[in-house]
């Protein structure tokens, strides 16, 4: 899969195409706080905001950065 095909993914994601693994959750609530507190919140900014940046890291996998804060 190239960065175009996730782009094209991305511009029409919704609520159903979105699932979470254990190891995600864990993550979830290790790294809980103001910006995101629950899924609910990484949820709403995958749904609404446009990422900064996408990094392949393998065949089918990238990582979204986002401006979630000024930092």
């Amino acid at each position: 899969m190239d960065i175009r095909t996730v782009l094209d993914y991305l511009s029409k994601i919704d609520i159903n195409n979105l699932h979470s693994t254990d190891h995600f959750m864990i993550r979830v609530d290790e790294r809980k706080s103001d910006i995101y507190p629950d899924l609910n919140g990484i949820i709403k900014i995958i749904l609404n905001e446009t990422p900064l940046g996408i990094l392949k890291q393998s065949e089918d996998k990238f990582k979204l950065s986002y401006n979630l804060n000024k930092d």
